[in-house]
């Protein structure tokens, strides 16, 4: 009978060999208890929204938006220049009483918030002068964004600007007042929007 030795495996001297050694030799210790949980590598997953809302997630680019509660979104890309171009990545999430009018003309609705992602075209310049305002600033997914507001006796506005990847994000929120918008309502709509900002999730690097 021919008998060949087998290598011996030195398979322990790898890093994840010694962790597995040590590992060993701690539950080996008299009274030692080790609760050993599972490896997450990378970005935890999204959080838990409140009741009621639900998840955007973009085909073009690596973020999640939440949804309230009726809202729809949609995802497509945008012309920001003259010759109409379409370098932008814009999500509209619409509200029910905003939905009527945006199946016929999305550039005219009352109240709404917008994702806007330049891509080949120039980033969003904050407005200047006017009745616009510095806000404090706000986090969202862990990056500081520098917040504008704009308030007047027919609508109010909110930019919220931060950057994730190298790349500009602008979260705007528009709310005109009018006969199914009252003016009284649109503390609550900004809590919305302060949602969405509180909850949206960025996954790339």
């Amino acid at each position: 009978m021919n008998l060949q030795k087998r290598p011996v495996s030195k398979s322990w001297q790898s890093p994840q060999g010694v962790l597995v050694v040590l590992l060993l030799a701690l539950l080996a210790l008299p009274g030692c208890q080790v609760a050993i949980g599972p490896l997450v590598l990378g970005k935890p997953a999204s959080p838990t929204l409140p009741h009621g809302w639900t998840w955007y997630h973009d085909s073009q680019f690596p973020f999640d938006a939440p949804i309230p509660p009726g809202w729809q979104a949609h995802g497509y890309w945008y012309w920001a220049t003259r010759d109409k171009e379409l370098c932008q990545r814009r999500v509209d999430l619409v509200p029910p009483v905003s939905q009527p009018g945006y199946a016929s003309d999305p550039e005219r609705t009352p109240e709404g918030v917008q994702i806007l992602i330049p891509n080949t075209c120039p980033d969003w310049k904050p407005p200047q002068g006017g009745s616009w305002t510095t806000a404090e600033t706000a986090t969202v997914d862990g990056a500081v964004a520098q917040q504008y507001v704009e308030k007047d006796d027919a609508s109010i506005q909110h930019y919220a600007v931060a950057h994730f990847g190298g790349r500009q994000y602008v979260f705007y929120f528009n709310y005109e007042y009018g006969q199914d918008l009252p003016q009284s309502r649109a503390t609550a709509e900004i809590a919305l929007y302060n949602t969405i900002l509180r909850n949206f999730v960025y996954h790339g690097q």
